[in-house]
């Protein structure tokens, strides 16, 4: 994600400046179907285009000249320097089958031209760090031209041992290089391959599916993250989890709650947008070495330290974990994974909606009242359960467990690895049982090689990963397992739609209900 200018002052969001079109109310876009830009009226006079090139055109290439100069932050890396060099398709070089770039806005506009070009950028840089382990030959089949159907013994994987030996959990940082990348399921153009991504949906199986313009639209607004600072503001708190270790886990309290059960390291807390940002951004610019990074973030701390006279406030958080530091460091050292739930209920008020209205204006793959946008993504579109969005900064970790719905999971900034695994291997998974307050999740650190030895079984659970980039969305399937990392500051929304019972008996027999 591109993290300059958060000192600017915050930019309309009905202006096209953020690289994609302009984000409509939740009614208009209801009247005009699907989005689309606006064409320019051709009978402009040139004195009307002139003073355009002179006030819009050439600031914008002048800026564009001064981040390619000066390096990004969604662009930079650790490994060196970005490439001039873009790459001009969205599947890796050497790839069979076609694919249309992604659509990032209008790209006759030079706002459209330079989120393109972040577009592409990402894209090699992604490409350049995250490698399948495995081509076709090893396969049987090409993860970005894969067969009609999903072909027998589909997806390949591999002992969890081989996965996470080959790529620890904790290993968040960019090194020299690149990551093997154990990858078994198939990658899909949303322009190009739409039935056969539809044919693998309807089998109930895992796949990626890419670049679909209206997703690729948002990721454009959202990598300018004064667009959602705007929108969440300073002054409204939200539901954010918290942890002293990069380790989280739900857990429910309650009548599953004894004296007896070891609580997780992370509780929630009340948080306001803007110092998530603060503690994501510093803990990017930590790991990359990233000086300008670190130096935004405490510059968005001082604001918040300070009232409107420029006086420090009094800092009386009351942080409750164990570390011998003052409450700001304790704050600078732990991990938080931000949230919000939008529902359509709230979404349809427009008096109360707020961020509801805007979660479902932005995500309208998820809206199923919009099949114009959300076919594909809403199998049974009223069985949907709201939109879940999960804000992640570098090195949080969601610990393994499976859902009892189908999911869609769309990545709109930054990168996620997920791991994951079939309902056959449930029995491997060493998951806490039914009554526990963490039911349904790993008990087994998969972090920890040492504590597999204590489920020796679990070391030879049959699992595959996947490393998500902004635009990339995951089909996750009725109770397929799925451990989270987070590799970068990073946005994900996801929807539910509906339950499938074809791997009800696998998961009887681990003891549980379906």
């Amino acid at each position: 994600m591109n993290t300059n200018g958060l000192q600017q002052r915050p930019i309309k969001r009905d202006s096209q400046s953020n690289g994609g079109p302009p984000r409509t109310t939740r009614g208009a876009r209801k009247k005009g179907g699907s989005r689309r830009s606006s064409r320019s009226n051709p009978n402009r006079t040139a004195l009307v285009a002139t003073s355009l090139f002179i006030c819009v055109v050439i600031p914008l290439v002048l800026f564009v000249n001064k981040a390619t100069r000066g390096g990004g932050g969604g662009s930079r890396s650790a490994t060196g320097p970005s490439s001039d060099r873009f790459v001009e398709d969205w599947m890796p070089s050497g790839s069979k089958g076609g694919g249309r770039p992604a659509a990032g806005g209008n790209k006759g506009t030079a706002a459209g031209q330079d989120a393109e070009a972040r577009r592409r950028a990402r894209a090699k840089r992604h490409e350049s760090l995250y490698r399948p382990k495995f081509g076709e030959d090893e396969l049987g089949f090409d993860i970005y031209n894969c067969p009609n159907r999903p072909p027998e013994g589909y997806p390949r994987a591999w002992t969890a041992e081989e996965v996470l030996t080959s790529w620890n959990p904790t290993e968040v940082t960019t090194i020299e290089g690149h990551r093997d990348v154990f990858q078994g399921i198939c990658v899909f153009d949303y322009q190009t391959q739409y039935e056969t991504a539809l044919r693998y949906r309807n089998s109930e199986v895992p796949f990626i599916i890419r670049n679909n313009p209206t997703v690729d639209a948002t990721v454009a607004r959202w990598d300018d993250p004064r667009y959602l600072l705007e929108e969440f503001g300073n002054s409204e708190m939200y539901r954010t989890e918290r942890s002293p270790t990069n380790q989280f886990i739900w857990f429910k309290l309650g009548k599953h709650e004894s004296e007896s059960t070891e609580m997780p390291p992370n509780d929630e807390v009340k948080m306001h947008y803007p110092e998530f940002v603060e503690r994501a951004l510093m803990k990017d610019g930590k790991a990359l070495g990233d000086g300008d990074l670190i130096n935004q973030s405490r510059a968005m701390k001082e604001r918040r330290l300070a009232d409107d006279r420029g006086e420090r406030l009094p800092d009386d958080d009351d942080d409750r974990f164990p570390l011998d530091l003052g409450p700001e460091d304790k704050k600078e050292d732990n991990f938080y994974y931000f949230r919000f739930n939008a529902d359509l209920p709230h979404a349809g008020e427009p008096s109360t909606g707020g961020h509801h209205s805007f979660i479902y204006n932005e995500v309208p793959i998820f809206d199923p009242t919009d099949p114009s946008e959300s076919e594909f993504y809403m199998v049974e579109p009223k069985q949907q359960r709201g939109i879940n969005c999960r804000f992640g900064m570098r090195g949080v970790t969601a610990a393994n467990h499976f859902d009892m719905s189908r999911n869609m999971i769309a990545i709109l900034g930054g990168e996620r690895r997920y791991v994951i695994g079939s309902p056959a291997e449930c029995s491997r998974m060493a998951l806490y049982p039914r009554g526990h307050i963490s039911v349904r999740h790993s008990a087994v650190k998969w972090h920890d090689p040492e504590s597999w030895e204590e489920h020796p079984e679990f070391k030879e659970a049959m699992i595959s990963e996947v490393v998500m980039r902004a635009g990339d969305v995951l089909y996750l399937p009725t109770a397929w397992f799925h451990y989270i990392i987070n590799l970068s500051f990073n946005y994900q929304c996801n929807a539910r739609s509906g339950t499938t019972y074809e791997n009800q008996q696998h998961i009887e027999d681990c003891g549980f209900d379906m």
